[in-house]
């Protein structure tokens, strides 16, 4: 925790925002994912989804993978899980069953229903 703290605060952020960013960053960088908002949110889609673009263009999903899959390496110490790459069931969205219904904004159910609810809610004047 106190490594945490560290790397925080030279980052200027607090230790939670400072995991927050680093997980946020880990999502990203996956070639499977779609693409995130630096709140990590579903970014409006401007091009191929990451299974459309298995096919569409398949050279820079590949270039993608092996840095993740070097990333993958540095932090756990093996490549990531080939079939992670080869399994079109393990991109967004998946082709059988989906990851998201299309009005979904890929929020946690309870956190976008407490934020439905906070939004409702006046706010207290002191």
């Amino acid at each position: 925790m106190k490594l945490l703290s560290l790397r925080a605060s030279e980052a200027g952020l607090s230790r939670s925002a400072y995991i927050e960013r680093l997980l946020i960053n880990w999502l990203r960088a996956d070639p499977r994912n779609p693409r995130l908002d630096n709140m990590g949110k579903l970014a409006p889609s401007s091009g191929p989804t990451p299974y459309d673009a298995r096919t569409a263009d398949p050279l820079r999903v590949a270039e993608r993978w092996q840095r993740f899959s070097q990333a993958h390496e540095l932090i756990f110490g093996q490549n990531a899980p080939r079939d992670w790459f080869e399994n079109g069931d393990s991109y967004w969205p998946a082709a059988h069953g989906g990851h998201l219904e299309a009005e979904d904004s890929g929020d946690d159910p309870e956190e976008a229903e407490a934020r439905r609810r906070a939004a409702k809610t006046p706010r207290q004047r002191y």
